[in-house]
């Protein structure tokens, strides 16, 4: 995992104890996941980033939702169905698995 993937999703999930206390950290990391894969599912089949961008605009944690964005928009852009579904999956899987070790990481400073 790139760490600047790992800092947005600890933004991510720091921002989300202030504006959801009683989600549950599966419930959260996986609301995450579900944002990354349809970015990337949208990166991969060519849609635009200044749309994609206008999707989060006004949105709780606006910024941090468009760094994730944007990276996705860092990663290429497959040809075949099956390198596409492969990206999603693996992006979205980081974005999760990132988002859990920081949330149990979190729970135990506590």
């Amino acid at each position: 995992m790139r760490p600047f993937i790992t800092l947005a999703v600890a933004l991510l999930v720091a921002g989300s104890a202030h504006a959801a206390p009683s989600m549950d950290p599966h419930d959260i990391c996986n609301d995450y996941y579900l944002f990354a894969e349809r970015v990337m599912q949208g990166r991969q089949v060519g849609y635009p980033l200044p749309d994609m961008l206008s999707h989060v605009e006004g949105q709780q944690g606006q910024p941090h939702l468009e760094e994730i964005i944007v990276w996705a928009y860092d990663e290429p852009r497959y040809e075949t169905r099956e390198f596409r579904l492969e990206a999603v999956s693996e992006f979205a899987n980081e974005v999760m698995r990132d988002c859990l070790r920081t949330k149990r990481a979190a729970s135990r400073a506590q």
